[in-house]
């Protein structure tokens, strides 16, 4: 018989399966397009989940049709704002350190739009404009870790 410590992992998992309190799904390139967006237009002291950009990218997120299944948590204020300071650390313009715990794909997100603002302005719009083209008739073509929208023309 196990003993509580060598089961403590996974009475842990077991726990915050009935409290239906699993781990948001990984952001992916589409989300983080339109984060690194709003973190272009501020500035460091205003990366905070009070601050209302940050409220209502929270609420865009949560209606755009990136993923199916959505926790009570998922990408709240809090952690758009913690996704926001990820791109902090690996901003050289920065003066201060930055959060620590970015992904390869914050980075390289912020690596391939650093230099072109104007682009990554011109593709978030792009991928919010979906979240309305999501409640017509649209057909959905999905590729790695991108929504396409094509609108399906009447016969």
């Amino acid at each position: 018989m196990l003993s509580f410590t060598e089961f403590s992992a996974g009475f842990m998992l077991f726990s915050l399966l009935l409290r239906g309190k699993m781990r948001n799904p990984k952001w992916i390139r589409d989300e983080v397009i339109i984060a690194l967006d709003l973190y272009f237009q501020l500035e460091p002291g205003q990366i905070h989940s009070k601050n209302p950009l940050i409220i209502a990218l929270s609420k865009l997120l949560n209606e755009l049709p990136l993923h199916t299944e959505k926790e009570e948590r998922f990408r709240n204020p809090n952690g758009v704002g913690l996704k926001l300071s990820n791109f902090l650390a690996p901003n050289e313009a920065y003066v201060g350190k930055g959060m620590i715990s970015f992904s390869k794909t914050d980075k390289a997100i912020f690596e391939e739009f650093k230099d072109n603002k104007t682009l990554v302005r011109t593709l978030a719009e792009a991928i919010k404009s979906s979240s309305v083209l999501r409640k017509t008739d649209s057909k959905v073509l999905r590729t790695t870790n991108t929504l396409h929208y094509y609108p399906i023309e009447p016969f």
